[in-house]
């Protein structure tokens, strides 16, 4: 895998450094990939003999021994937990993707939602144009609802009357017993 080139790729993403900076790490992109690849993260054997396991701090073989079952024990446990991390990044990863393809489809659905509101608004201003007629005031809701409220009591009233749906008719007879008061004390 070309580190270098995802790593040069994510830097001038980033816009963190100036083109010049970019181009001299662009140049160097060869070696710079090489030395990601051979450098050393732990240690080497050299550092094991002679710096962890040296004469001093461990005097023979038995502490020497010891001490390697330690750091051996160690770079395991640490290399089980880097593979359990390397399983949640993927994880992470997954569960991005999933939520990038649920925002795409999010964005689709509302291109189609936008596009039927506007059906909708056009449809809803033929139905005002056929309905308006003159016969009533445009301009102010208040003008003609009092008679919009009586008429459908009434007509909710004969309804059940003539299915005989005593809810209903007590629901809109008491509706219409109330506005038909209040006309009668204007």
């Amino acid at each position: 895998m070309n580190y270098s080139e995802i790593a040069i790729r994510k830097i001038n993403e980033s816009e963190i450094l100036p083109s010049k900076e970019l181009a001299q790490l662009v140049e160097m992109q060869g070696e710079l990939q090489n030395g990601y690849e051979k450098k050393q993260m732990w240690r080497s054997e050299v550092e094991a003999k002679y710096s962890v396991l040296n004469d001093v701090i461990h005097p023979d073989k038995n502490s020497k021994y010891w001490q390697a079952v330690r750091e051996q024990a160690g770079m395991y446990k640490e290399l089980i937990t880097l593979a359990i991390d390397y399983q949640e990044e993927i994880a992470k990863l997954a569960i991005k993707q999933a939520e990038i393809k649920r925002i795409e489809f999010s964005l689709i659905d509302m291109k189609l939602q936008a596009k039927d509101r506007v059906r909708e608004c056009l449809m809803w201003q033929k139905l005002k144009d056929e309905l308006n007629d003159g016969s009533f005031d445009t301009n102010d809701f208040q003008a003609g609802h009092l008679k919009s409220y009586q008429k459908r009591w009434e007509l909710e009233k004969n309804i059940a009357i003539q299915t005989n749906n005593a809810t209903v008719y007590k629901n809109s007879i008491s509706n219409l017993n109330t506005l038909l008061e209040d006309i009668k004390n204007e």
